[in-house]
This record gives C-alpha cells, structure tokens and sequence, in this order.
C-alpha cells in the first residue's frame, strides 16, 4: 500500500527478534529494495547469503541491485549464479533475462525470450516470467499483457508489493498498470 517506512520499522524490529532469520532479512532487502536504497538491500542480502549461500532470489535481487547502480557485470554474475541453483526453471530464466535487458545485453535477453517461447509449446511457463523480459526490454503493451495473464492465471510471481517494486518502473506511468492495480485491490 505503500507505507514504506512503518513497514521498514517494523520488518527492522523482525530481524531484531530473530536475526539468525535468513527469510525476515530477505524481506527488509525487498523493502529496502523497493524504495530505491540499494546499498542496504545489497546489505541483507548478504546477510542471507551468510545464512543460506544458495537462496536464489537472494542472488537475483543483489544482481538487479548492482545493475541499478551500474555495476552491470557484478550484477549479471549474480543473477547468472541464481538461475544456475534454480536450475535454470523457466522463472530462472525470465528474471536472468531481465537481467540481461536491464545490463544492456539485449540480445541474451530476447535469446532468453525466445527459448522460453518454444519452451511454453511443451510445458507451463508462468507468465510472469515474459513480463519481467518484456518490461526490462522497454516493451511495456507486451510487458502489461503478460502481467494481466499472471494475475488472471494467479502467478504467485506477482509480487505482493506490485504497486512498489522497483522492477515495474517502467510501467506506473500506463493506464492500464493502474487499471491492473485497482483490480489488485492496490490502488491507495
């Protein structure tokens, strides 16, 4: 709803009461994510790692990180080791592609894309996983319809914090991402 920082205080007073807790810290780098301040997200995902060096979102959202603050290679590694322990899963690949957009290595990211497309004519490919491609490629018509098609299929990929995540930027200033987010109950 984007009360960020009574959900900062909060969440920071969770991972006070339980600091061996690699779940609570990965939840404050997402906040800390969310509102832009990468270098303390970076911060708790570390701390996951310490706890677990095979959390793959841990891996993914320290690589979306370094990205936005240019260090592109650092970031693309990370988001590379977080689809090789997700075993390269279709969402593995749609969020790596993303990566690859957001690092300027366009055409991984549609070679991505593409095997994801013959991958969905054999089996279930969320598609959550084409909206994170489409978005961080600039194509937002594509991005939005393949986000409309995750909610509608109940993608559990659609983050809770739609309305905040700093990876739908690109989005918030198309109407149909607020008619999306007033289905979603979201809208403040």
């Amino acid at each position: 709803m984007g009360r960020m920082d009574e959900a900062l205080a909060m969440w920071h007073r969770e991972v006070e009461l339980d600091p061996l807790s690699p779940h609570l810290h990965y939840r404050l780098g997402l906040l800390h994510m969310g509102v832009g301040q990468y270098d303390l997200a970076i911060e708790k995902y570390t701390n996951v790692l310490e706890l677990d060096h095979r959390h793959s979102m841990a891996h993914f959202n320290i690589g979306y990180c370094n990205i936005k603050k240019g260090n592109v290679d650092e970031g693309i590694r990370s988001s590379e080791t977080a689809a090789r322990l997700m075993k390269r899963s279709p969402l593995a690949l749609g969020r790596l592609g993303a990566a690859y957009a957001q690092g300027g290595k366009i055409g991984e990211a549609r070679g991505l894309l593409d095997k994801l497309l013959g991958l969905a004519q054999k089996t279930y490919v969320p598609a959550s996983a084409f909206a994170l491609i489409y978005c961080a490629l600039g194509e937002i018509d594509k991005g939005l319809a393949w986000v409309e098609k995750a909610f509608e299929d109940r993608d559990p990929s659609i983050p809770v914090f739609f309305a905040v995540y700093r990876m739908h930027e690109p989005l918030r200033s198309h109407p149909r991402y607020h008619a999306l987010l007033r289905k979603m109950n979201l809208e403040p």
